[in-house]
């Protein structure tokens, strides 16, 4: 490996770190809106360690399947703010789990 792309993962491992600690430590809590924000923080670190294992893919084709990887933190992500955003307000959905199931498919 190279000097350069280790000194430039530094951030990254650190950034990794810190939502793997925010994760550990919202899911402790007893309350909802906390574990649901330890899943946000979750994927938040899913998707940076992703982003890690691309950087470090010495071909295209591990940089493809890294990239691709993150997918699944991003989609995630967004699922799992919308979910704490709904248990921190106290709010619902009419039909939760057609929204979720509708959220969550890929976009055609």
């Amino acid at each position: 490996m190279d000097l350069t792309i280790a000194f430039n993962l530094i951030p990254y491992l650190i950034s990794l770190a810190i939502s793997l600690g925010v994760t550990l430590e919202a899911w402790q809590r007893q309350t909802p809106s906390a574990r649901s924000y330890a899943g946000v923080a979750g994927s938040q670190a899913f998707w940076t360690a992703g982003y890690i294992f691309e950087l470090l893919a010495p071909s295209i084709e591990g940089k493809t399947f890294w990239d691709n990887i993150q997918f699944i933190g991003t989609v995630s992500w967004s699922l799992t703010f919308l979910i704490f955003g709904l248990r921190y307000t106290d709010r619902q959905f009419f039909r939760p789990k057609l929204t979720f199931t509708l959220l969550g498919l890929p976009g055609i």
